[in-house]
């Protein structure tokens, strides 16, 4: 938080409570004014050093009290401009629910997002109001009251949400389809691709494994997804697995980046078996699906 934007909310809650202080005082002064008409008036003027006091006090207040503390108090304020800038900075990126929903949020610098649930994607402009999440898609908008708590996103108070939901920033995730580079070498003339769908959990989803060009998918049986250590091995389909050890090259949200055509993004040995046997074995290094 920057020197400026502390001072113009200081500033800020120093005139809110100020003007309370001077409309008290005015409620206080009528009272004075008429207790002048009578034989207690003296009584009467003792309201304007009582409530002189009270400008003094709440001048005290707006330096002493930190903006954080004075805006819990003041539940109707509204957020400044910039104070609306650092949540939407705070909010941009993926999240990925911490339960056992597959539930992912990414939010754009430009106001736009996208809702992932299962294997469906929808799409969305998003603004926050204080508190509050608004997303809207075409004519529906849905309201999520949201906090952030060590590093977590938590949103509540959704239609149908029983209870929150906390998600975590997802900070790599290589999901997307890795075609080879180059000719095939020998022996891996039916290669199509890696399919990795939802790369960040583990295991990701069943449907990820190696296409082959007659249109099968040889499945996952194990598999470790890590920058530095992308490992798997496949069930055979008539006799025929394939297993693979080697490494990303790129971190963060590859969905998210601007990859150029015929980047390598992932390499490593590329196996193949026949009934158990290791029939051919190559180096090979693959683009991802932007770079077809």
């Amino acid at each position: 938080m920057t020197g400026k934007s502390y001072g113009q909310r200081q500033y800020r809650t120093f005139i809110v409570l100020v003007v309370t202080a001077l409309t008290l005082l005015f409620v206080f002064d009528t009272r004075a004014r008429r207790a002048r008409r009578n034989t207690y008036a003296l009584n009467g003027l003792g309201f304007y050093s009582k409530y002189i006091t009270v400008i003094v006090i709440c001048s005290m207040f707006a330096t002493l009290v930190p903006f954080s503390t004075a805006h819990i108090c003041m539940p109707g304020l509204l957020l400044t401009k910039q104070e609306r800038q650092d949540t939407m900075s705070a909010l941009i990126g993926t999240w990925k629910a911490k339960s056992d929903h597959r539930i992912v949020f990414t939010f754009a610098k430009d106001g736009t997002g996208s809702l992932t649930s299962d294997d469906d994607t929808e799409h969305f402009t998003y603004s926050i109001r204080e508190n509050k999440l608004v997303v809207k898609q075409d004519q529906e908008t849905v309201t999520f009251t949201f906090s952030f708590s060590h590093g977590a996103l938590i949103l509540s108070d959704a239609p149908g949400w029983d209870a929150p939901v906390t998600f975590a920033r997802v900070l790599f995730d290589p999901s997307g389809f890795y075609y080879l580079l180059g000719a095939p070498a020998k022996g891996f003339e039916e290669f199509k691709l890696i399919a990795l769908w939802e790369a960040t959990t583990q295991p990701p989803d069943p449907a990820s494994g190696v296409q082959v060009k007659s249109g099968a998918t040889h499945k996952f049986t194990s598999v470790t997804i890590a920058p530095d250590n992308f490992t798997f091995k496949t069930v055979a389909i008539r006799g025929v697995s394939y297993s693979f050890t080697g490494r990303f090259l790129r971190r963060g949200i590859f969905a998210e980046q601007n990859i150029g055509k015929n980047t390598p993004v992932l390499e490593g040995q590329l196996s193949k078996f026949s009934r158990g046997q290791k029939v051919a074995e190559t180096t090979v290094r693959f683009k991802d699906f932007e770079g077809e």
